[in-house]
């Protein structure tokens, strides 16, 4: 019997170590390492390996040659896995396939130069730094790009594009009503990729001044029913609130009203002091853009994710606490439980049409 159990744990090894070695293959089934390399195109002009997929061994040196078509020039070989180009702006340069890669080859038969401009809102400034730095660009090549805010006060606030030869009036001190989402990888975030479009196009960064960082507001903790109310209008406000007198236990309710003009409402918690929520903070509730009257406000350059009324979200209940000419807020129910050494909350509120006015409160009852 201790013998069949011994020949049979041996088995089982023997099964193992043959499905360990098929699994680093990578397909192969020879014990070969291999990677995936998908080969695409924009433009017009043959790629050597050609347009689709090709199995290459790992750490292998695969040489990428590109000739363009008649009336067309090649630019540069692109995409997110393009670090392993020796040379992006070659013709014939060689690709490092330590993993799978996309590789995207681009030829151009007219190019652009995009005509970068930093957008002071609300007094904030900041520069935008063309990181690929090799314009002109041929429609379809994605440029990087990164907008530097000039000092702690300001902040990037969002990308916009506009068509000056498209003959579109301004809707709005964010850009010329043209979605960003269609050329941005990430118009909310500082560090993006743009995709040049098939015309002339302005590149905006726009950034704001942020309000300095306010004393912390106190509640009076020795009532039944707490609550505190702050204003606001345009531009970009971060309130801090010290919790640290706040029984543990203790439910925050978060209520917020945008009125007409859409505003933007964001919550954070989990933090011990104000340091460390403004280096890593945790969201746990964004509104998105609000207004009671949602499709009164249809700019996507101003607002591309849409508007939506005051109870978007399935957490979201109408509240008449807070009210606009009768007309209910929303009302977020028990958003935080105050728990031990975490006694930081953040509201960020943000209105980027011109005369928005917004308000939020802040009700708690005691722990049970």
């Amino acid at each position: 019997m201790k013998r069949n159990r011994k020949w049979l744990f041996l088995s089982l090894l023997v099964v193992v170590a043959l499905g360990f070695t098929a699994c680093l293959g990578g397909g192969g089934g020879d014990g070969v390492v291999t990677h995936l390399l998908n080969m695409d195109r924009v433009g017009e002009g043959d790629v050597e390996p050609g347009v689709g997929e090709h199995q290459k061994d790992n750490e292998s040196v695969v040489t990428l040659k590109a000739d363009p078509a008649e009336g067309w020039e090649f630019y540069a070989w692109d995409g997110s896995d393009a670090d392993g180009v020796a040379d992006r702006f070659s013709a014939e340069t060689t690709l490092k396939m330590d993993r799978d890669r996309s590789i995207t080859v681009v030829f151009g038969d007219t190019f652009f130069d995009p005509n970068f401009q930093e957008i002071s809102f609300l007094g904030g400034t900041g520069q935008i730094v063309d990181v690929t730095d090799n314009p002109p660009y041929p429609p379809g090549f994605m440029v990087e790009l990164e907008a530097v805010a000039d000092s702690e006060n300001d902040q990037f606030l969002s990308w916009a594009v506009e068509f000056p030869n498209a003959g579109s009036a301004s809707i709005g001190p964010m850009g010329e009503g043209v979605d960003p989402r269609e050329y941005f990888e990430n118009y909310e975030s500082p560090n993006t990729r743009f995709t040049v479009p098939e015309q002339e196009a302005i590149v905006r960064a726009y950034f704001t001044s942020t309000t300095p960082p306010n004393p912390f507001g106190e509640f009076d903790f020795d009532v039944t029913d707490f609550e505190i109310t702050k204003s606001g209008d345009q531009g970009f406000t971060r309130h801090y609130w010290d919790l640290s007198d706040m029984e543990d236990g203790a439910e925050l309710s978060f209520y917020f009203h945008a009125r007409n003009l859409p505003d933007r409402f964001r919550v954070y918690y989990d933090y011990a002091d104000q340091e460390a929520a403004w280096d890593d903070p945790e969201r746990i509730f964004d509104s998105g853009w609000v207004s009671l009257n949602p499709p009164m406000y249809e700019d996507p350059s101003l607002y591309p994710e849409g508007v939506e009324e005051h109870d978007w979200h399935e957490d979201v209940e109408l509240s008449n606490v807070l009210t606009f000419n009768g007309q209910p807020g929303g009302h977020f129910p028990g958003i935080v439980i105050k728990e031990p050494d975490k006694d930081l909350l953040v509201v960020e509120v943000e209105g980027r049409d011109n005369g928005t006015i917004w308000d939020y409160q802040l009700r708690g009852l005691p722990a049970n």
